[in-house]
This record gives C-alpha cells, sequence and structure tokens, in this order.
C-alpha cells in the first residue's frame, strides 16, 4: 500500500502470495476492482477467474494443465480450467474445442438453481465459486475438483479439499496421471 493509502501492483503480489488467499480471493478483488494484478505460479483456473476482475500478470507462469477426463454425465458445468469430457464451459478463454458450449460468465453462474446434474472445478478454490456450484447442483449432484501437482503450477490439494469440504460431502481423493482429484457430493 502507497503512502497515500492507495493500491499498487507490489503491494497487491505481496497480499496475494501464500494459501489463505486462495478462499476470499475473488471477494476482495471485486470490491477492490484493481487495473492491473501481479500474481506469481497462479492456477490457470484461477488465472481464467481472476482475469474476470482485473488485468492480470502472473511474473512465473506455468503451462496449462492436461487434466483426465472427468467422468460425469448429464448436465454438466465447468468451471476454470475445462477438462475433457463435455459440457457447459465457463470461465474458458479462449474457447477449448470438443469441451461443449462456451458461457463467457463470472459469478453469479447463469444457471438457475438445481440446473446441473455435475460439476467440475478446474484449479479453482475460491468459496464464492464453491457456493455457486453448490447453488447450481441438484441434491445429490457430484463436483469434481482437479488440480496438478503444486509444484507444477496447481494448488495444494489440502486447500482444494477443505474448500470442497465446506459445501460438499467429500468422497474421494485419488491421484491420477499427476493430476490430484477430489470428488464430492451435494448433501
Amino acid at each position: 500500500m502507497s503512502k497515500e493509502g492507495e493500491l499498487c501492483a507490489p503491494w497487491m503480489a505481496d497480499s496475494l502470495d501464500g494459501e489463505e488467499w486462495r478462499f476470499r480471493r475473488m471477494d476482495r478483488l471485486s470490491r477492490l476492482s484493481p487495473h492491473l494484478l501481479l500474481v506469481r505460479r497462479c492456477a490457470a483456473g484461477e488465472l481464467l477467474a481472476l482475469n474476470k476482475v482485473s488485468h492480470v500478470v502472473d511474473v512465473e507462469p506455468s503451462p496449462p494443465p492436461d487434466f483426465p477426463p472427468h467422468g460425469l454425465r448429464g448436465r454438466v458445468i465447468q468451471v476454470g480450467w475445462p477438462a475433457p469430457g463435455g459440457g457447459v464451459v465457463l470461465w474458458s478463454e479462449p474457447p477449448v474445442e470438443g469441451l461443449g458450449d462456451q458461457v463467457r460468465s463470472f459469478l453469479p453462474l447463469p444457471v438457475r438453481e438445481g440446473w446441473a446434474d455435475g460439476a467440475v472445478l478446474g484449479e479453482v478454490a475460491e468459496h464464492e465459486v464453491v457456493s455457486e456450484v453448490h447453488r447450481a447442483l441438484k441434491r445429490g449432484g457430484e463436483v469434481v475438483a482437479m488440480t496438478r501437482q503444486p509444484s507444477e503450477g496447481g494448488l495444494d490439494p489440502v486447500v482444494l479439499t477443505s474448500a470442497l469440504a465446506w459445501r460438499f460431502q467429500v468422497r474421494k481423493v485419488e491421484v491420477v496421471r499427476r493430476t490430484w482429484i477430489v470428488r464430492g457430493v451435494k448433501p
């Protein structure tokens, strides 16, 4: 923060380092509305979401993830970095071929309550996103959260699991093709 109390890019970068920021960052940033945001090794899905709030510059970008298929059926929404398997993809720019319809959306998700049978979170651990996905899913709907190993630019799997457990019953945590996959169900 500058002496005048204004936010500056270096302050934003320092304040967003660490793990606790992943839980409430979108809410904080949407209220602050910075013009430029500097981050380091931001997860690909969160980078897509953050670009809806501000112009984001990742000073240590990592390559995009190569997620395994999500395995969900029915009406599926995907938030963050998409995974193969189809569905309505939200927050994916540029559009990824073969993954279904594209919706350039920010919160709230542009679906009615209980519309989706399943949801995929691609490297996103924001409480606001998890809450919106919970609203969009039918009772008993499945959510699959994916992230790469933290050393490869992904989220900490403990952070991802705890963010998902905030609204869902976590059923399974596994590693497939160097990707952490956390599966949960809406109670």
